[in-house]
C-alpha cells in the first residue's frame, strides 16, 4: 500500500468492511465532520471519513439521507456506500467510518469575477431542490440561528452560558464581551422578524472552496455537516461571509463579490423585503456561529486557537461585516430600483 502518510490500521480495517483492499490511502483536509482520506482501489477512488466522535449518530444519518435526496434530484450529493449487510457507518476500535464516492474537481478561480454569481445561483437551486426534503426534524447538535445552546451540547455542556463561565477562567474580558454580543444577537433577531422568515434546508458551508467543478458543472458537495432547517436568508448571509470576508483581512469586505452572489441568488429566488432587512443581523449570526463552534472545540478538544478566534470575531469581524452588510443592502436596493 502506497501513501506519503500511511493511515492507521483502523482505516484499513474500515475499508475492508466495505470489501475494499486499497492500493493507496492519502489524507485530505477534513471539516467538522471528522478526518478524511482518499483511497484508491482497482481504478476507483473513494473518500473515507472517520466521523467526529462528538457527532451524534442521528446527525450522520440525517446528512446521509440529505445526500441521497439531492443525488436523486441531479446533484452530486455523493451518498455513502453500504456494506454487504446494508450499513453505511461501520465501527472499528470505537471509531465510526463511512465511505463515499470520490469525485474529482477544482474550485472556481479565486480571482474570477463570475465565481460569486455562480455560487449564488447554486445556493438558490439547492434551496429550491431541497424544499421537500422529507426529514422535518433537526439533526442533533444543530438548531436555529438563535439556538446557540444547541451548538455546545455535543461538546458535553448544557448551555452556552456554562461554556462561557468556563471560558471566563482563561479569558474573562473576552467571555464577558461574547456574552453581551450573544444577548444582542438574540434581541436583534427577534426585532428583525427572523422567526417569520421563509424556512428550508440550509447548508452554511457553500462557497467556492466546497464546490469543486469538473467539465463546467459541480462534481461534488463536499461539506454538508452543518445542513439543517433554518431561515434561508441565514444561509445567504453565511455565504456572504464566506465569499466576501477574509480572515486574513478582517476589516475588509469584498462588496463586488457580495453583490455578485446576491445577484446570482436572486436570479432564481428573489429575496423578500423582510429578508433583505434581516441580512445585517444574519451576517452577524453567521460570524457568531463560527465563534461558538470554536469555543465548543476548545472545551471538548482543547483547541488552543479558540481565544484568538473569539477575539478576532468580536473586535474585527463583527464590526466589519455588520457595517458592510448595511451598506450592501443599500447598494442592492439601489441596483434593484435601477433594473
Amino acid at each position: 500500500m502506497a501513501g506519503r502518510h500511511p493511515p492507521g490500521p483502523d482505516v484499513v480495517r474500515a475499508l475492508r468492511l466495505f470489501g475494499i483492499e486499497a492500493e493507496g490511502i492519502f489524507p485530505i483536509p477534513g471539516g467538522d465532520a471528522g478526518a478524511e482520506w482518499r483511497a484508491v482501489a482497482e481504478g476507483r477512488t473513494f473518500l473515507v471519513r472517520r466521523h467526529h466522535p462528538a457527532r451524534p449518530d442521528q446527525a450522520i444519518a440525517w446528512e446521509h439521507s440529505l445526500r441521497a435526496y439531492l443525488e436523486e434530484r441531479g446533484w452530486p450529493g455523493a451518498p455513502p456506500l453500504v456494506t454487504r449487510d446494508g450499513r453505511d457507518v461501520v465501527a472499528v476500535d470505537g471509531e465510526r467510518f463511512s465511505l463515499y464516492p470520490f469525485r474529482p474537481g477544482r474550485p472556481l478561480p479565486a480571482r474570477s469575477s463570475g465565481a460569486a454569481p455562480i455560487i449564488g445561483r447554486l445556493l438558490a437551486r439547492l434551496h429550491r431542490d431541497a424544499r421537500r426534503f422529507p426529514l422535518d426534524e433537526q439533526p442533533e447538535g444543530l438548531g436555529l440561528a438563535w439556538e446557540l445552546d444547541t451548538l455546545v451540547q455535543t461538546a458535553g455542556l448544557g448551555t452556552l452560558g456554562e461554556l462561557l463561565v468556563a471560558f471566563a477562567r482563561e479569558a474573562p474580558a473576552l467571555a464577558a464581551a461574547f456574552r453581551r454580543e450573544r444577548f444582542r444577537l438574540v434581541r436583534d433577531l427577534a426585532r428583525c422578524g427572523y422567526a417569520d422568515l421563509p424556512r428550508g434546508v440550509v447548508f452554511l458551508t457553500l462557497c467556492r472552496e466546497t464546490i469543486p467543478f469538473e467539465g463546467g458543472v459541480p462534481s461534488s458537495l463536499l461539506r454538508l455537516e452543518l445542513a439543517h432547517w433554518d431561515a434561508l436568508a441565514f444561509d445567504v448571509a453565511a455565504a456572504l461571509v464566506r465569499e466576501a470576508w477574509s480572515p486574513a483581512r478582517p476589516a475588509t469586505f469584498d462588496v463586488a463579490a457580495a453583490l455578485g452572489l446576491l445577484e446570482g441568488y436572486e436570479a432564481l429566488r428573489p429575496l423578500e423585503p423582510e429578508e433583505w432587512q434581516a441580512l445585517p443581523v444574519l451576517v452577524r449570526a453567521a460570524a457568531i456561529w463560527e465563534a461558538v463552534r470554536a469555543l465548543a472545540r476548545w472545551w471538548s478538544e482543547g483547541d488552543p486557537r479558540a481565544p484568538a478566534v473569539v477575539r478576532r470575531t468580536l473586535e474585527r469581524q463583527l464590526p466589519a461585516v455588520e457595517s458592510h452588510a448595511r451598506r450592501l443592502v443599500e447598494l442592492a436596493a439601489g441596483a434593484a430600483r435601477r433594473r
